[in-house]
């Protein structure tokens, strides 16, 4: 039985759709993983991120990584797929595969889902794998707030997802992650989504403080970008969707964390 832990990353997802990731060599035998008496995790505290995928691999010759969410999960908004975070992690993923091994990111973000539609519409149930190693959880709340759900339901959900993820997958590594920075052009020149933030603020604080939950703010390179509105639309050009630079300065983000942190801080809070 392998030991369980969880990771939990959150933020903003759509598309509806699911990609597939492998080795430049032919990849031989099918998707299953080689049953194996015990897995050795006594290097576990020294893994980060990639290297307990890369582990995983080294273990069982395949890895799925299952991401859910909404429109910015999906990529909506940059020039081609490849270009949205989401497509970036596929081709890093791609990089640490040799000729026996194999990787599967299956996207499952939809274009305008909230973590009410998620839950409701039962996406983890429906399609999350029990051997997942890696579940990216983007929230979407920014549908969230745009549809008036208040925040403390946003919460709620997000933890009835999480529940649902455990129960069905539970020895994987689950990240939650807030999405970016909203425009709002209510006035004559754009401004910063205040009261979006606000509201993203509210989930940020929750999910920091939660045992067990690693949780990154995909918000925080956009903001270190640009100093206000107009320097936003560089990255955000329809006021709520990044473009293929929004999705890089949110890519690169989530690269330096998977990089730098260790996987056994999410099992030391279990």
């Amino acid at each position: 039985m392998r030991k369980r832990f969880i990771l939990l990353l959150t933020a903003v997802a759509a598309g509806g759709f699911w990609i597939m990731v492998s080795s430049n060599g032919p990849f031989q035998g099918n998707n299953e993983r080689t049953k194996i008496p015990e897995e050795d995790l006594s290097e576990l505290e020294e893994m980060n991120i990639y290297s307990f995928l890369q582990h995983r691999l080294d273990t069982y010759h395949v890895s799925t990584v299952e991401v859910f969410g909404s429109s910015v999960a999906a990529g909506t908004g940059s020039d081609r797929y490849s270009e949205s975070w989401a497509g970036r992690l596929g081709e890093k993923l791609h990089g640490i595969t040799d000729d026996t091994q194999h990787v599967e990111l299956n996207n499952y973000g939809v274009n305008g889902y909230s973590s009410e539609d998620m839950l409701e519409r039962g996406v983890i149930d429906a399609e999350l794998s029990e051997e997942a190693d890696l579940v990216i959880i983007e929230t979407g709340i920014l549908n969230d707030f745009y549809r008036g759900i208040p925040a403390a339901q946003s919460i709620d959900n997000i933890h009835q997802l999480l529940r649902a993820v455990k129960t069905k997958a539970p020895d994987a590594v689950v990240l939650v992650m807030n999405p970016n920075p909203a425009i709002t052009y209510e006035n004559t020149e754009p401004e910063m989504d205040a009261e979006y933030q606000q509201f993203a603020d509210q989930l940020t604080e929750e999910f920091e403080r939660v045992e067990g939950v690693l949780f990154i703010d995909a918000s925080v390179p956009f903001h270190e970008k640009a100093e206000n509105a107009r320097q936003m639309e560089k990255y955000i050009g329809d006021g709520i969707h990044p473009n293929s630079k929004g999705y890089r300065l949110w890519y690169e983000h989530m690269d330096a964390y998977f990089e730098q942190t260790p996987v056994q801080q999410a099992e030391d809070s279990r």
